[in-house]
């Protein structure tokens, strides 16, 4: 009885947990109004539910597959040309593209799942790599240039908004909706099964698991979920071309999901969330969605006094409504400081015996690792004041990355210049003409990535037709 209460305990307080994540990131685009904030977040969003979506094959069901990114682009072709080519609504169009990416993986993959370990993987990629191969060649399919949805008014029917806070709302019911699918499946008699063919595939099959049946399912599931994310990203970039299919795509999807922890169903959304914010050192959160702003390390802490002090100034922290905590292990300084290094805590404040003397502690910054001598008195106020600098310093610092790697062009020559020097984006005007888009792409490898709101007059013309311009576009390499 008292395992079955605690049971009870524990999924209520999961609830209340998860309910209260769902309400923040319900809020942010509320106290937001970064677009490049908003990107980040439905980002994470659609490279998370990928992930969870090779999760179920690779993680679960231990079949390492390294094709999905074919499959999620196919899918976006199929939304993509249904739309275009038969005028058919979008949402009507996800669930065709659901479909038939879900057959076409059934199909394909139906001989190859006698294979096992890396010689099932190896042909994961030569059947994702034929899939793309044949789009290429396709005429149906735009070849290289792509195919591209029309623009147009805002409309929720047409899946089309000039703003990203409406994608960020689909994109996070998307993953959300994935996950308790995902967590419904664990939970499930296709999810023991899943998991004792990962762990002996001889003893499942004696056990009376047939092996191949389950894993046909878990393919297709896999590829549902990505043809899902493909309807989801074509809608949102508004193009698709065969780069989204190349095989080192597959590998970032499958990345996320190592990253958190293969075989658990959170995983790729932890690693999704690492990877969209990280360095060579580890994690770096922003600090108004870190868990743990500030860190509290007494140092030497054996010698009098340096606990108490330790202790003193987390309660100050907390009482000012910052969410700290300190770490009294035994561990080393330096384990220490590499372990919230790693963990991406925007602040350790560190105390030891000469800091009390000099009325004093030691503030180090994540971001940049700046470390600031700071009296006592000051600690709330220095405290509020570093945790901004480091949310102004990660956006200016992502900002700045941006500018540095962007160059206003006049022609299509001078583009091509400048990719073939330094890659990053090129921003120019456009007639608005889908064969000056295609002539782009097919001359500088490059397709427009987004129209900002904020225009500039760069020139009078469009680079590829000569004639007058309408709008400035940016252009990127489709990733």
């Amino acid at each position: 009885m008292d395992t079955r209460k605690a049971v009870k305990t524990y999924h209520r307080n999961l609830a209340i947990v998860l309910a209260i994540i769902v309400a923040i990131f319900a809020a942010i685009p509320l106290v937001v109004d970064k677009p490049y904030i908003i990107n980040i977040f439905v980002l994470t969003f659609y490279m998370s539910t990928l992930s969870m979506a090779w999760n179920i094959l690779g993680g679960i069901t231990g079949q390492n597959s390294l094709g999905l990114a074919a499959y999620m682009g196919l899918g976006a072709y199929v939304c993509c040309l249904v739309v275009t080519k038969t005028g058919m609504n979008p949402w009507v169009a996800a669930v065709l593209d659901m479909l038939v990416v879900g057959v076409v993986a059934g199909v394909i993959f139906f001989p190859s799942l006698i294979l096992r370990g890396p010689y099932f993987t190896l042909v994961s990629i030569a059947f994702a790599e034929s899939i793309r191969q044949f789009i290429i060649n396709s005429e149906f399919f735009g070849r290289a240039s792509g195919v591209g949805l029309p623009f147009g008014k805002d409309s929720f029917a047409q899946f089309r908004f000039t703003s990203k806070v409406p994608y960020y709302y689909i994109g996070f019911i998307m993953m959300v909706g994935v996950y308790l699918i995902m967590k419904k499946i664990g939970r499930s008699k296709l999810g023991f099964a899943l998991r004792t063919i990962r762990e002996d595939e001889d003893a499942a099959a004696a056990i009376g698991i047939n092996p191949t049946k389950y894993k046909v399912i878990a393919v297709v599931i896999s590829a549902i979920i990505a043809g899902l994310v493909g309807f989801f990203y074509v809608s949102y970039i508004r193009y698709i071309d065969p780069d989204i299919m190349i095989q080192s795509k597959s590998t970032e999807i499958v990345l996320p999901a190592v990253v958190g922890g293969a075989a658990y169903i959170e995983g790729p959304l932890i690693g999704g969330l690492i990877m969209t914010h990280g360095d060579n050192n580890g994690l770096v959160l922003p600090p108004r969605i870190a868990p743990v702003q500030a860190m509290v390390i007494p140092v030497a802490m054996h010698k009098d006094g340096v606990l108490d002090a330790a202790n003193a100034l987390l309660d100050r922290l907390k009482a000012a409504g910052i969410r700290a905590q300190m770490d009294d292990s035994d561990q080393s300084m330096g384990w220490k400081a590499a372990e919230y290094e790693m963990k991406g805590v925007p602040l350790r404040v560190e105390i030891g015996p000469k800091d009390i003397e000099r009325d004093q502690c030691v503030i180090a910054r994540r971001d940049s690792g700046e470390k600031v001598f700071v009296p006592l008195g000051q600690l709330e106020d220095k405290v509020r004041e570093l945790l901004d600098a480091v949310h102004d310093g990660l956006y200016a610092r992502a900002k700045r990355n941006l500018e540095e790697n962007t160059y206003a062009c006049a022609s299509l020559e001078e583009v091509k210049e400048k990719m073939a020097q330094r890659g990053g984006f090129a921003k120019t005007m456009w007639c608005g003409n889908l064969a000056c888009e295609m002539k782009m792409k097919e001359e500088a490898g490059l397709s427009s990535r987004c129209m900002p709101f904020e225009q500039e007059q760069l020139s009078d013309v469009c680079p590829c037709c000569g004639k007058p311009a309408k709008v400035m576009v940016y252009w990127g390499v489709a990733y």
